[in-house]
Parts: structure tokens; C-alpha cells; sequence
């Protein structure tokens, strides 16, 4: 329960392996100092490139936000693969509805056509608004705006029937 200078490099009174302190040798990537009463404090940098079990769930080495690993703690809606003491490698789950830094969009689905891709990544033409990260994008495809989308043969601007371009249709029938 107390550090015994010279043979011990820490004690943090207990025997969990990883948490900077594993068998009175202090582990690699750790920082340690000692506490009043003798005990030793280890901590570990966090985004250093290497996960420390237990006391890291992940670490990607970078400080970037919402990119599957933030502060060492696997985002929400993310994945990671992680070993301890290796980079962590994390993905976000495209069309989950939490648009994430490495997604331009995420309308909540995984179809083509809608303004936003089966990849997360904004169409031309889409109708698509920004959102903020974690929200879901709204995408506004809306016939007679006077942009032609995926899912519009044509689009002039107007709902005028049998002009050339009806409900966004090429008309066929006219005289």
C-alpha cells in the first residue's frame, strides 16, 4: 500500500494490470506521482495512439470531435476495433440519423436518390440544409422549386399542368 523506493517504481495499492501502476513497475505510456499516505497516482495521456485498459475505451490519437473516439470514449453511434496499447480505429455508422465530422449529411437512411448518399455524402441537387453534428439531416426535395432532383424528370419553376413539365414529369401528351 505504499511506495517502497528503491524496489518499487509505484504502488497504487492493488493488483488491476494496465491502470499505470502493474506489479509496482509503472506502465508504459503511464504517469505517476506520488499521493500523501504513500500511495501513487498513474494516469495515462489520452489521444496518445495507444489504448490503456482500463481506464481508456478507446484512443484514435487525435483530438478530433465526434469522429468515433472522443476524450478516449467511443461516440455514440460508433464502432471501434481496440487492443490495448494500439491505435484504435473507429467508424461512425452512416444513416443512423447523427451526422458525425467525417459524414456531410445523414438523413437517418441509407438510400441513394434522397439529397444525401448511401456514403453520408451530400448529392447535387439534394435539397439538403447543414445540420449540426449528432442531428439528423433534412433533405427537401419539393417539386416546382425550380431545381431538378434525383427523383424529377423535369422541374420549371411552377405546378402548371401540361406546360412541357407536369408534377415534375416530362408531359408526353401534348397536342
Amino acid at each position: 500500500g505504499q511506495q517502497h523506493a528503491p524496489t518499487e517504481a509505484c504502488d497504487d495499492n492493488n493488483n488491476t494490470d494496465g491502470d499505470g501502476c502493474t506489479g509496482c513497475v509503472v506502465d508504459p505510456g503511464a504517469e505517476c506521482t506520488p499521493n500523501p499516505g504513500g500511495l501513487t497516482r498513474c494516469s495515462f495521456a489520452c489521444e496518445d495512439g495507444l489504448r490503456h485498459a482500463p481506464t481508456e475505451q478507446c484512443d484514435d490519437g487525435n483530438p478530433t470531435a465526434d469522429d468515433g473516439c472522443t476524450g478516449c470514449v467511443i461516440d455514440a453511434g460508433a464502432s471501434c476495433t481496440v487492443v490495448p496499447g494500439a491505435l484504435s480505429v473507429c467508424t461512425v455508422t452512416c444513416g443512423d440519423g447523427q451526422r458525425h465530422t467525417t459524414e456531410a449529411c445523414d438523413d437517418n437512411n441509407t438510400s441513394n436518390g434522397d439529397g444525401c448518399d448511401s456514403n453520408c455524402q451530400l448529392e447535387l441537387g439534394g435539397g439538403c440544409t447543414a445540420t449540426v453534428l449528432g442531428a439528423t439531416t433534412q433533405c427537401n426535395v419539393r417539386c416546382g422549386d425550380g431545381q431538378k432532383h434525383f427523383t424529377e424528370a423535369c422541374d420549371d419553376g411552377d405546378n402548371n399542368d401540361n406546360d412541357g413539365c407536369t408534377n415534375c414529369q416530362i408531359d408526353t401528351a401534348l397536342g
